[in-house]
């Protein structure tokens, strides 16, 4: 009788597993890289079939986890974002600056400090979760970051509001150990696919409520007579961070009752395809852990390192644009912009978000049909039309029969709004192509880590050097003020072609 695919990969885990007790440490060292590198991997053609009985018996999806992960996971851009609608007002109101024309400067080092902060938090916290767990963290982490949003909005002097985004920033690393977390908790791939696209909705829905809850908040004393006090007098500005507070304090307690730490022998072997096959060995499994702490230079394999590059790219061009496009929609249309209102800027910005959540609610079956690196490489051929949308729009602008307000231009707008939020499917595409990256189920944290690195210094260093080269460009009138989009469009291309070099991961 014919035994499958399926039957000899069991039958040759199970044999396997017998006999690792007797395996000396560097021996059980290269059999789990092995078992990494097999169960993570997708299976060739010869195995299709046994992948098709596979998936019939796939377990249930686990909702519970995920949505005390989203609760928390939405925390750290909420309390980021909360910020912008109110603190240059802030800033001239604490008499920091008489000139309002100088509140720019300050306002902008208070913006990038949390996330400098979080770039230099994420490979300490990556350490710290390995050692004390991903859970203890993460809550830390959560509580954390209520205490230092509910102190700044008390805040009466500049260095305090630095010292609390410090706070916040560094305590914002901690969300490194929650995406290994959820990688550790979801193993099948389906499932995986799934968790990561509903996470970057969860991280958007924070960015999307974060801006308006700072901005109609402010002030209450001013619009509800309930809050005609001397308190909200004084600290104009506490509301918005205080109810950010109190999502962030329900998170951690909700996580804190509901979520449970990944077991080990998911963290050492995450995708093995039977899990239990090493409860066996969990007490081994656990001492090799102890004695061997994975370094940072032994996984920059070249995999990891051409992973890392592309994501650099990726962040920095899909931060760009989102920096950019608010600073563009302001300028006059003479001086190269589009010359909109506040109110116009975020409709329009609303509409970019509403886009995006929509795009990301069929991310899954655009994983499922093109594979995790395929649909970002599909995403990443996206951004260079988009950044050439720029300088069509103001065009368009400065065309009397297809000005702003036109459905011409409005058409060309949903357009770029379309393709700007089609790109960002490369978000969630990331974070799978980081999570299938490590050498060895050991450098998982490690790689996440580094790749949250890339993310968070390129997220604290783009917006200013955008808006840096945008000025420039207009006001020396460099490449007719298009200078900004001539660069930003190079290097969307070039990472639209050096991620054409990442490959799915192959049965080894």
């Amino acid at each position: 009788m014919e035994v499958s695919s399926q039957d000899r990969l069991r039958g040759d885990s199970d044999t396997d597993c017998e006999r690792t007790p007797l395996l000396s440490s560097n021996d059980r060292h290269q059999y789990e890289a092995n078992d990494w590198q097999a169960t993570s991997r997708p299976c060739s053609t010869e195995n299709s079939v046994a992948s098709s009985r596979e998936s019939e018996r796939l377990a249930p999806f686990a909702w519970g986890p995920l949505m005390s992960i989203l609760s928390m996971a939405l925390v750290q851009p909420l309390c980021f974002e909360l910020i912008f609608p109110f603190i240059n007002q802030m800033i001239v109101e604490n008499g920091i600056v008489d000139d309002p024309e100088q509140v720019g400067f300050y306002s902008g080092f208070i913006e990038s400090v949390f996330q400098v902060m979080s770039f230099l938090a994420v490979m300490p916290c990556s350490f710290m979760s390995d050692r004390l767990g991903r859970k203890p963290v993460v809550l830390a982490g959560t509580a954390g970051m209520a205490l230092s949003i509910t102190l700044f909005g008390v805040s009466k002097s500049y260095w305090m509001m630095i010292a609390t985004r410090c706070i916040g920033g560094t305590l914002g690393g901690t969300m490194s150990a929650l995406k290994v977390m959820m990688a550790e908790i979801y193993t099948e791939k389906a499932h995986r696919a799934s968790a990561f696209s509903i996470y970057q909705i969860a991280f958007r829905i924070g960015q999307i409520t974060g801006q308006p809850l700072g901005g109609l908040l402010s002030h209450p004393a001013r619009n509800i007579p309930i809050f005609d006090t001397p308190f909200w007098r004084k600290y104009p500005f506490s509301l918005p961070c205080l109810i950010a507070s109190a999502i962030a304090i329900s998170s951690a307690v909700w996580a804190y009752f509901t979520l449970e730490e990944a077991s080990l022998s998911n963290r050492h072997c995450a995708q093995s395809i039977e899990t239990n096959i090493f409860e066996d060995n969990l007490e081994a499994e656990v001492e090799l852990a102890s004695n061997e702490r994975v370094s940072v230079t032994s996984v920059l394999t070249p995999h990891v390192i051409s992973v890392l590059v592309s994501i650099f790219i990726m962040t920095i061009v899909s931060e760009t644009i989102f920096a950019l496009y608010p600073l563009f929609a302001f300028t006059p249309i003479t001086s190269g912009g589009l010359g909109l209102s506040e109110a116009q800027i975020g409709a329009h910005m609303a509409i970019r978000s509403a886009f995006n959540i929509i795009v990301m609610c069929f991310y899954v079956p655009f994983a499922s049909r093109l594979g995790a690196v395929r649909l970002y490489q599909v995403g990443m051929s996206l951004w260079p039309l988009a950044m050439a949308c720029f300088p069509l729009l103001n065009a368009l602008a400065r065309t009397k029969s297809t000005s702003v307000g036109t459905w011409t231009f409005d058409a060309a707008a949903g357009v770029f709004f379309m393709l700007w939020s089609l790109g960002n499917l490369v978000w969630p595409s990331s974070q799978i192509v980081v999570i299938e990256a490590p050498p060895s189920p050991e450098a998982l944290a490690v790689v996440n880590g580094l790749a949250q690195m890339v993310q968070t210094f390129t997220m604290a260093i783009a917006p200013a050097f955008v808006t840096s080269l945008f000025a420039f460009s207009v006001n020396n009138h460099v490449i007719g003020g298009n200078l900004v989009y001539v660069v930003m469009l190079a290097m969307s291309c070039v990472g639209a072609l050096h991620c054409l070099t990442l490959r799915e991961p192959v049965l080894q």
